[in-house]
């Protein structure tokens, strides 16, 4: 029987006054963070940060389907995150990656 698997990939833009304020937010629970803003970041995500920023585009998990975070890619100016009930490959040319998709793009 084949389940039907649930993945997801979000960017995350770090330089945008969205992520910094919910870093800041973050920040003032753990002051004596004295990392890089884009660390910080990452780490928030992991520690469930994801959920409570898009709650809209993060669904609800049930005992029977937990939603994993399977990785976090930190590229220049976003954070590449996937997740999903199993392990995630997204397929090239469906990510939302500019650096993925255009590189498949075959131009005409």
């Amino acid at each position: 029987m084949k389940t039907k698997t649930n993945s997801q990939e979000v960017l995350l833009m770090t330089n945008t006054t969205f992520s910094k304020r919910q870093l800041l937010e973050t920040n003032k629970q753990d002051s004596y963070d004295q990392s890089a803003p884009v660390e910080q970041l990452e780490v928030a995500c992991c520690n469930g940060l994801l959920y409570e920023m898009l709650p809209e585009i993060m669904p609800a998990t049930t005992r029977k389907e937990k939603l994993f975070l399977w990785a976090i890619i930190t590229k220049g100016s976003f954070l590449r995150i996937l997740t999903g009930t199993e392990p995630v490959h997204i397929v090239n040319r469906y990510s939302i990656d500019p650096h993925i998709f255009l590189a498949s793009y075959k131009m005409s």
